[in-house]
């Protein structure tokens, strides 16, 4: 019988990879059950979003 994919939950965000200006942060999940003998694949295992530093600009600390 075909046997779909099945995920584990999220993990945390990370952190922004930007201190300053626009960044990205992103979280994954892992397998916990293959899929097999033509089963539902795997849905996406990585997450990323945009998101901003501590300092809405860079290289302009007073």
């Amino acid at each position: 019988a075909a046997v779909g994919c099945a995920v584990g939950p999220w993990g945390p965000w990370s952190r922004c990879s930007s201190p300053c200006g626009v960044g990205s942060r992103a979280r994954s999940r892992q397998v916990t059950i293959p899929p097999r003998h033509g089963g539902e694949p795997c849905p996406d295992l990585k997450q990323r979003r945009g998101c901003l530093g501590q300092h809405p600009t860079c290289g302009t600390a007073k």
